[in-house]
């Protein structure tokens, strides 16, 4: 099996397991919106100027015990992040996000619900390109299969309907799968989503 299949087996099984609770969730809907991705190189300058460039992620959401104070919610969402290195050269990653996050209300007002929400997001790399010049070639190999980020921000949810969410990922595992020296190569981004709750 090669390592584009296994990503996949993994990502199809994240979806089930996610439809197979479905009915243990108390709501469920979809969302999507623009990221911002880069990479934090340390030492700086090592790949010399890397600059975000904004990108696009959807995909569906269920959310668990909302009675609670303390609720949580488990998203698959497909997350297609771009990164400029200089001039020249610009990478467009394709990752399937298993984000899984705490929300904690800060605000309650009529019809509005303010959430700091927080957690962990996997992301499974399914493909990767890189553009020289205009001159585009794969760049699967380059960046590690599975990338491991923290997450914080905050959501409004409007009538129980809409959520708007803005949320920073920080990634702890390195991006790359082989690196030319020392360095550490940390994805850093920001997610702005917009959600429907279908239930």
């Amino acid at each position: 099996m090669t390592r584009a299949m296994a990503i996949w087996c993994v990502a199809a099984g994240l979806l089930l397991g996610l439809a197979a609770r479905s009915a243990q969730a108390q709501s469920f809907g979809v969302k999507g919106g623009l990221n911002l991705s880069t990479i934090a190189v340390d030492p700086k300058g090592e790949l010399g100027e890397v600059t975000a460039k904004a990108g696009v992620t959807a995909g569906g959401f269920l959310t668990f015990k909302e009675t609670s104070r303390l609720s949580f919610e488990v998203a698959g969402l497909l997350s297609m992040r771009r990164i400029d290195f200089g001039p020249i050269i610009s990478d467009r990653i394709t990752y399937l996000e298993a984000a899984v996050v705490a929300r904690y209300p800060v605000m309650t007002r009529s019809g509005l619900i303010v959430r700091a929400v927080g957690g962990i997001v996997p992301a499974f790399r399914l493909a990767a390109s890189e553009s020289v010049a205009g001159d585009s070639a794969s760049a699967t190999d380059a960046y590690k299969a599975v990338d491991i980020a923290v997450t914080f921000g905050a959501q409004a949810e409007w009538k129980k309907k809409w959520t708007f969410e803005a949320r920073y990922l920080f990634g702890v595992s390195d991006v790359y799968a082989v690196t030319l020296g020392s360095e550490q190569t940390r994805q850093r981004g920001l997610q702005v989503l917009v959600g429907y709750r279908l239930r």
